[in-house]
């Protein structure tokens, strides 16, 4: 049984749990071995103080015992020996309930720190590797491998301290207990688990219905951080919009914690119920004279029995949940060091401009220049552009960039945006730039939302940042032509778009997504096809309000489009 609980837990599973536990939780691991071997040791000397008060009121004479020169005097005839078994026994009873409370909340926190840390490295993976990926993948991963992970651990936590009671006993009986069965216990615990039980229940139904209400807003979150991962990327608003992913996650994962230590309870209810029941009876009915000379021998038999039998069951069980569950830690520990490898891979390209290798500082005015610059897919032998690109992107300024399909207009943006690195030729970038993410602000071609209030898809983030910017946030509103719809909701800017945006037009989706890139304040405005799903006339309203307001703003503006009717709007023109 060593060899297969060593192979089981520390070979396979070491690795992983140090990965994704932080320094309480090993810590934590560690007194909870210390409190199993209390537990299993207070069982011992439970047992052992039971045994020798049935012996004591069958012989009629207080006991003796030596145990390591320490004279211990059990007489069942005083209110003393009896006051000390009640003690020794309730503290029994509540080491083991916390034990057991134990063992489900280190899984807890070992769930909610495998999360963050999955979440935080698929926040940092390059563009690439988020492209390869598929979404069902990921909402699996995150729904499924993260919790039978989380089982694993706890099964792992139950196996060895099932293994220290285990042993504990088997050498208690080795030295002091011949072999009997003894069948009331196994009746008498019965009868009580269901009674006991079935008040439990009430509490477990109310704890299942509380989970079952919070996992769909929990899996809507996760979608949500999962289908804005461009915008989150290019805003770097990751860590801001993660944690309202770890508020659910982790609400779920303490309710989770709550139900198996319930269901756990009445058997450890019962075995301690039965202890003082079962001796205050014959401490009592001891003075009246009804006692059977036998049955102390069946009572220790029996309380060593009742024990060692359910925990061979309880280990085995151990065993096969490990078995059953193993496949999903060690693929989601898989997925997450690809993940880290990835995201390395990113810090050595690095979207920081001060450390990119193909990015040097420029001490020109302009904000952007593209030198002989190409680009070339990993299993491509052609490179994208017929010519190599060269030009450059002043300050204060707005440029046209087209092309036919597939020319490579979405690249060009990846490129600008750092999500991409040229493959040969020099991208360099103007001094005032620090970080992309907070100098260039981004309008996807296809209108991206989450399911909440008008104001939350314009924040993303924190809704208090309007607070002191409710004079830029009304401009914004007119600017992109949203001002009426916000006057006609009797709820305004906090009214519901619902999923996918489904209660707003298409075209009110795009002029949402304009105006929250409006909204960051960023040098460079990068739009992509903005007009797409706007007639003609609302097409060049809108787009005369956006030149006047980065005019206004000292913003440069860049849009990718193929609607010819606002060509003649643009001072400059890159054809690609």
């Amino acid at each position: 049984m060593i060899e297969t609980i060593k192979k089981l837990f520390i070979y396979s599973y070491l690795d992983p749990f140090l990965s994704f536990s932080t320094k309480k939780i090993k810590y934590s691991f560690l007194f909870f071995i210390l409190l199993s071997v209390l537990s299993s040791l207070l069982d011992i000397s439970v047992i052992f103080y039971i045994t020798n008060i049935i012996f004591s009121i069958t012989k009629g004479t207080p006991i003796y015992e030596k145990i390591f020169n320490l004279n211990i005097v059990i007489d069942y005839s005083r209110i003393n020996s009896y006051l000390i078994f009640v003690c020794l026994c309730s503290s029994a009873y509540f080491i083991k309930v916390y034990v057991n409370f134990f063992n489900y909340y280190i899984g807890a926190m070992f769930g909610s720190s495998l999360t963050k840390k999955f979440l935080k490295a698929f926040a940092r993976v390059s563009y690439d590797y988020h492209l390869n990926q598929k979404e069902s993948q990921f909402i699996s991963s995150y729904s499924e491998d993260i919790s039978n992970s989380v089982g694993v651990i706890n099964a792992c936590f139950s196996l060895i301290s099932l293994c220290i009671t285990f042993f504990i006993y088997i050498a208690y009986i080795f030295f002091t207990i011949p072999l009997s069965i003894f069948l009331i216990l196994i009746i008498f615990s019965l009868v009580n688990y269901l009674v006991i039980n079935k008040l439990i229940g009430k509490k477990i139904y109310s704890i299942s219905k509380k989970i079952s209400l919070n996992n769909p807003i929990r899996i809507k979150k996760i979608i949500d951080f999962y289908s804005l991962y461009k915008v989150i990327k290019v805003f770097g608003i990751s860590d801001s919009l993660l944690n309202t992913v770890l508020e659910k996650d982790r609400e779920h994962r303490f309710l989770n914690a709550k139900a198996p230590f319930l269901i756990s309870l009445p058997s450890i209810t019962i075995i301690h119920f039965f202890y003082l029941i079962g001796v205050s009876f014959f401490f009592f009915q001891s003075k009246m004279g009804v006692f059977d000379v036998y049955l102390n021998v069946i009572i220790s038999l029996g309380l060593i029995l009742q024990r060692t039998l359910p925990i061979s069951n309880q280990l085995i069980g151990s065993i096969n949940t490990i078995k059953l569950k193993s496949t999903f830690l060690l693929n989601i520990y898989k997925k997450y060091k690809t993940m880290l490898i990835s995201s390395q891979k990113e810090v050595s390209q690095n979207r920081k401009i001060n450390y990119s290798s193909n990015k040097k500082k420029t001490k020109n005015l302009s904000l952007i220049n593209f030198e002989n610059v190409n680009f070339k897919y990993d299993k491509s032998n052609n490179y994208l552009y017929k010519k190599d690109l060269s030009f450059e992107v002043k300050s204060n300024t707005n440029y046209l960039i087209t092309g036919p399909s597939g020319s490579g207009k979405s690249t060009l943006i990846d490129i600008i945006l750092g999500l991409r690195i040229p493959t040969r030729g020099c991208l360099t970038y103007g001094d005032q730039f620090r970080e992309i993410s907070n100098s260039i602000s981004y309008v996807p071609q296809e209108a991206v939302t989450i399911d909440d209030s008008f104001l939350k898809n314009l924040t993303l983030i924190d809704d208090n940042i309007i607070k002191n910017n409710e004079k830029n946030l009304t401009n914004i509103l007119k600017c992109c032509l949203l001002d009426e719809l916000i006057l006609q909701s009797p709820d305004g800017i906090n009214q519901k778009i619902g999923h996918g945006g489904i209660k707003l037009s298409g075209g009110q989706l795009q002029r949402l997504t304009i105006a929250r890139a409006l909204f960051r304040k960023a040098s460079i405005l990068l739009m992509d096809e903005p007009t797409s799903s706007l007639d003609s006339k609302m097409s060049i309203n809108l787009i005369k309000n956006i030149l006047n307001f980065a005019s206004s703003s000292s913003m440069t503006i860049l849009v990718v489009s193929h609607d010819s009717e606002i060509f003649p709007l643009f001072a400059n023109k890159i054809q690609l």
